[in-house]
């Protein structure tokens, strides 16, 4: 699998736990995985925060595209929150 990480201050990542509904309790969960970071020849661990969804959670019905590779623009571009949505 491919990502991107990014280097986030705390305002950032409140908002983002905002976003990913980590107080809902069908929301997602702020975990730390190990990934490997790939700089041509180069690698080198990471200790990075990813949002995952329990798996009593995940609704087939709310799946818009995935599993995924890589997340992209465009499936960025096929986000709706569920304010938006309702």
């Amino acid at each position: 699998m491919a990502g991107q990480v990014f280097e986030v201050d705390q305002a950032a990542l409140d908002a983002m736990d905002v976003l990913e509904r980590v107080t809902e309790a069908d929301g997602y969960r702020r975990v730390s995985i190990a990934v490997e970071r790939v700089d041509g020849e180069s690698r080198s661990a990471l200790s990075v925060q990813a949002y995952v969804k329990a798996p009593e959670h995940f609704r087939a019905a709310d799946v818009n595209a995935g599993p995924l590779r890589e997340y992209t623009m465009a499936h960025a571009g096929i986000y709706r929150s569920r304010a938006s949505a309702g």
